[in-house]
């Protein structure tokens, strides 16, 4: 080649490379992410690393800046959406959902620059939400939305809450702490609380709870895992503390029986990586490499081989949390969860950032908005952070995105405001189950065996050679002993709670079992009352298993106001099945039914009532609960006194009853005779005149006491010449 045409062709490719790398830079190349995504097919930190490395990181006032001019205003879009979300809270679940994105951002930026005014509009919005919500029939408040929508939006308030805590020149303001304490009231009791119970007590087809909290997807149950967390570390509710951290711990690490996996368990390394993590966001299913990005994100049997990175990114923020107030997650978790977005999700464009649609880039599309998770990594990455710096949140929520790149440009400067953080609660690892005694279950029931049950283990019959336990007897000596049925995959049909000695719970299921308490230790008195089998078994450690809450300190009840049922004799023979409907606040007061020794008496429940309890009744106290079993299983009642049923508030239930066996059938009078024995001594003399005479004129509200209800005899509200009437008519009858 000739010295000038050698000259010519360098210049030429010089030219062309020099004309490359300016429509690469340009943000108006059309083909700017196609030359990034083939030089850079699966890693993008050669490539963002050289450019970013030496800029610098921009401050808290520049975010603050862009906050004040674009969201601030009452005027702007932003501002406008969020109040508007918050006062539609009560009417569209869209509004209750994404309100997480206003609390958030403005507490953010609380946190980044100490000043109030952020703070303020924070809690004006969660107030706004509140005072949306309506009293329900079972005592709690909520917006008649999807469990989802409040874990979403709520997660934010209860860090919010905690922020409050920490910063004492807030929580040390009287101001300000009335509305820390009637924040953290309802989130307590009308967030977690709530639906904690409403899990526990809804069963469903299959046996498990209706997964309130224990959610299908990962993000879905980041978000209880986060509200758990935050409210361990504020509550001063040490009853509810244990459920808190147990929640925590279970999403964090073994969800079973509820979920067949944890947070932990799901974060796996990217192919071919030793410090990239990626995670499948469904709690059956494990990552699957596709191969190419540009394939389509599904696989050979029409699934998501990931998670996709909108709703990854809430999984991600709540693990990002738990770093941020120091507890189980930790810099490895944010060395991982940074490199796959820096390494995987973005498409290296530094003008642009653009992100896959999937977390590692799979499939067609992306995802634009990058308010949350991802974000929140800059504070412990400053090439994320600088990566971010680029971006705009466009078609995201500039609240959030604005508010969280200020907090993490305060701690990447140093400049964050001080705050006194309150200790962190320790946390106990669930332990897998293991052996650590065996005993032999005695078939004299004279002399029982007696298995100790610590608190948080299990005694679990399937694993003791109890696949078949009809006729094994159980009851407990000390605490309450919660027993579950077993289907051999993890899932319980219901919960009961075992009677006190001496009485006995009879299992003739063909089911397996566990016995469990997940608050304190409980001694299991266990015989076997049939053949001479040999039955054994092992005392077992492991997670707590969490019981339906029992029911106690029910008042006494006032049949002729309460029974809202026609009163029906049994049928024997259990041919012709009795079905019974009892409006919300009933019960069914057996004895009032002419059933006062109910031997081989079988109840069940309607398959979509509530859960009915069963209590055993003294004439003044109820001296234990459990509940009766669904359809159609069968629950005999062995005891020989009278008995209530009641749905504790909850709402409307029905029931089916008969009888195999009857020892005094009579007939229950269609009038019902008002009970004028006041303290149920069996007589009716001067000793109830006299306690009639010491609450004459009272008026009978919910908060009067059992003797003030039974002096209103004729249950009109009043203590009154009426209820003495009626009185005087059976006067030692």
């Amino acid at each position: 080649m000739k010295p000038e045409n050698k000259l010519f062709y360098t210049i030429s490719i010089a030219s062309l490379l020099i004309v490359l790398v300016v429509l690469t830079i340009s943000s108006s190349f059309p083909f700017k992410s196609w030359i990034f995504a083939t030089i850079f097919p699966k890693t993008n930190s050669n490539a963002a690393s050289g450019v970013l490395v030496s800029e610098p990181i921009l401050p808290v006032s520049y975010w603050e800046e862009k906050m004040l001019s674009e969201v601030w205003p009452e005027s702007s879009y932003s501002s406008t959406r969020c109040k508007q979300m918050s006062e539609a809270a009560g009417i569209e679940s869209v509004a209750l959902y994404h309100m997480n994105d206003c609390i958030d951002g403005m507490t953010a930026m609380f946190e980044a620059t100490g000043k109030t005014q952020y703070l303020d509009r924070a809690l004006s919005y969660v107030e706004t939400i509140i005072g949306k919500a309506t009293l329900q029939s079972d005592g709690y408040y909520d917006w008649n939305m999807p469990t989802l929508e409040e874990g979403h939006s709520w997660r934010t308030v209860v860090r919010m809450l905690r922020v409050m805590r920490e910063t004492l020149v807030i929580y040390n303001n009287s101001t300000y702490r009335v509305k820390y304490n009637q924040i953290l009231a309802f989130s307590e009791k009308h967030i977690f609380e709530k639906n904690w119970v409403r899990s526990s007590l809804a069963v469903v087809e299959g046996g498990i709870s209706d997964g309130s909290i224990y959610r299908s997807r990962t993000h879905m149950a980041s978000h209880w895992a986060m509200i758990a967390m935050e409210l361990a570390i504020i509550t001063e509710n040490q009853t509810w503390k244990p459920r808190y951290l147990e929640v925590f711990n279970r999403i964090n690490q073994d969800m079973r029986p509820y979920r067949p996996s944890s947070l932990r368990e799901q974060l796996e390394l990217f192919p071919g990586t030793t410090d990239t993590a990626i995670f499948h966001d469904e709690w059956i299913r494990k990552y699957i490499l596709l191969g190419e990005r540009t394939q389509t994100a599904y696989d050979a049997e029409g699934y998501h081989p990931v998670s996709d990175t909108h709703h990854g990114q809430d999984t991600i923020g709540y693990i990002v949390e738990g770093r941020n107030v120091g507890i189980y997650w930790n810099d490895g978790d944010m060395k991982r969860l940074a490199n796959l977005f820096k390494n995987i999700t973005w498409d290296g464009n530094i003008d642009n950032p653009q992100y896959g649609k999937w977390l590692d880039r799979t499939g067609e599309g992306t995802e634009g908005c990058i308010e949350e998770g991802f974000m929140m990594l800059g504070r412990y990455d400053g090439l994320v952070q600088k990566i971010l710096q680029h971006d705009t949140p466009s078609g995201c929520s500039p609240v959030n995105f604005y508010g969280q790149m200020a907090v993490n440009a305060a701690i990447l400067t140093n400049t964050k405001p001080a705050t006194d953080p309150l200790p962190r609660p320790t946390y106990a690892v669930p332990l897998k189950p293991s052996a650590v005694s065996e005993l032999t279950i005695s078939t004299d029931c004279s002399h029982p065996t007696l298995a100790t049950v610590e608190a948080g283990g299990y005694w679990r019959g399937f694993a003791h050679g109890i696949m078949n336990p009809k006729g094994v007897k159980i009851r407990v000596t000390n605490g309450a002993g919660y027993l579950a049925i077993w289907n051999g995959e993890f899932v319980y049909r219901f919960n009961r709670q075992l009677p006190y000695a001496p009485e006995w719970y009879i299992y003739d299921q063909y089911d397996d079992f566990s016995l469990y308490n997940s608050s304190s230790s409980f001694t299991v008195e266990i015989c076997h009352g049939g053949d001479n089998d040999a039955w054994y078994g092992k005392i077992m450690e492991g997670p707590s298993l969490s019981p339906t809450p029992s029911i106690t300190n029910v008042p006494t009840p006032t049949p002729s106001v309460s029974i809202t049922v026609t009163p029906t004799p049994i049928s024997t023979g259990c041919q012709n099945i009795q079905r019974i409907n009892v409006a919300q606040g009933g019960h069914w007061y057996a004895s009032e039914h002419g059933i006062t020794n109910p031997s081989g008496f079988k109840m069940q429940r309607g398959r979509n009532s509530i859960p009915i309890s069963v209590a055993k009744w003294n004439g003044s106290i109820y001296q234990y609960t459990y509940q009766i079993p669904l359809e159609p299983n069968w629950d005999t009642y062995q005891f020989t006194s009278d008995f209530y049923l009641y749905g504790n508030n909850q709402g409307a239930f029905s029931f089916s009853y008969c009888a195999d066996f009857f020892d005094a059938l009579t007939p229950t009078p269609t009038t019902i005779i008002p009970n004028a024995d006041i303290n149920h001594d069996g007589n009716v003399d001067v000793f109830d005149l006299g306690l009639l005479a010491g609450n004459y004129g009272k008026t009978i509200t919910s908060q009067s006491n059992d003797i003030e209800r039974a002096s209103d005899i004729n249950n009109d509200g009043v203590v009154s010449i009426f209820d003495l009437g009626i009185l005087v008519s059976r006067y030692n009858q």
